[in-house]
């Protein structure tokens, strides 16, 4: 796995945790697996968005962009 990806799903792991033990604390019931893995596939997209926009934003900001920026960087290939 590309390392930004597997740096996205660290952060993402973290997040989700926190937020689980919130929502525990919070409605004092257990979150059941289903609803953790929700919560974990919410924050890797939204950390996903957020990389894709930082990528297209410094490449505009260098002069231009397209799809190849972003598969470069993910370490997709063409």
């Amino acid at each position: 796995m590309n390392p930004v990806v597997q740096e996205l799903a660290k952060q993402a792991r973290y997040d989700s945790l926190y937020e689980k033990y919130y929502l525990q604390e919070t409605h004092k019931r257990e979150i059941t697996p289903t609803e953790y893995q929700n919560i974990y596939n919410k924050k890797f997209a939204e950390l996903l968005v957020l990389e894709c926009a930082r990528v297209v934003d410094r490449a505009i900001s260098d002069g231009g962009v397209d799809g190849g920026v972003l598969k470069q960087h993910f370490g997709i290939e063409p």
